[in-house]
């Protein structure tokens, strides 16, 4: 079965967001209370400055995973596509191991605040567990990143990238609008718009990457457009609620 047979919907793109946010919110409370003791509760490496935690531990929903927790000045961190710094990433660790990789201790072997260091990669971190989630439902490997990158269109115009890139993006217009929301509700009107369209213009400063909706072909575009308008109108018919 090939990804792009896969038809995505509103609610299932929900749950998978919340299952990302949600495995997030119990590695972050993991690495607090085991950062003192990484050698003993996880597996050292390195050749990345950090370690290998099994995800059975943190979730033993998600065992047969490993969250590599390394440093930003390791050489794998540095390996950065198209120029952009890389905070996570997707792949396959040893024996074809699952595997996310999260770049955000201090340096090498540094548990120094690793816990709330994961806090600036969160976003990053939703993006990757997508691509961990469609992995699963794939009989074919996953394209490696080096496949797609014979151009920025090429990247962000297949299907393994756009379902990554768009979930992390409504991750973050989830921050800003909806019951989650700290922000105001005359606020968060005022930043919804009147219209689908005037939402739309307002993607990118809302969280959405600015060089994927820019690199989107019309295909992709219209799916972007289909997938959001169901997100519009769930936070304005919320809003409708408040009144």
């Amino acid at each position: 079965m090939k990804f792009k047979q896969f038809v995505e919907s509103f609610q299932t793109d929900r749950i998978k967001r919340q299952a990302a946010i949600d495995f997030f919110d119990k590695l972050q409370k993991w690495v607090k209370k085991n950062m003192k003791n990484m050698d003993k509760k996880a597996h050292r490496l390195d050749d990345f400055g950090g370690w290998a935690i099994d995800a059975g531990l943190v979730d033993p929903v998600h065992q047969g995973m490993a969250i590599i927790l390394a440093s930003p000045e390791s050489e794998y961190a540095k390996r950065s596509p198209m120029g952009m710094k890389v905070l996570a990433s997707f792949g396959h660790f040893k024996n074809n191991f699952p595997a996310i990789f999260l770049f955000s201790l201090n340096g090498d072997f540094d548990v120094e605040h690793a816990d709330t260091r994961l806090s600036g990669a969160k976003t990053n971190f939703v993006h990757e567990f997508i691509h961990y989630l469609d992995s699963l439902r794939m009989k074919s490997n996953q394209k490696s990143a080096q496949k797609l990158l014979k151009s920025v269109a090429a990247y962000y115009n297949s299907p393994e990238e756009f379902n990554a890139f768009y979930q992390e993006g409504v991750f973050e217009i989830y921050r800003l609008l909806g019951s989650n929301s700290m922000v105001p509700i005359n606020k968060q009107k005022e930043l919804l718009g009147k219209s689908f369209e005037e939402f739309f213009s307002k993607i990118s400063s809302f969280g959405f990457d600015e060089d994927f909706v820019e690199s989107l072909d019309n295909k992709y575009m219209r799916k972007l457009k289909k997938r959001l308008s169901d997100v519009y109108a769930d936070i304005r018919d919320w809003l409708q609620e408040q009144e």
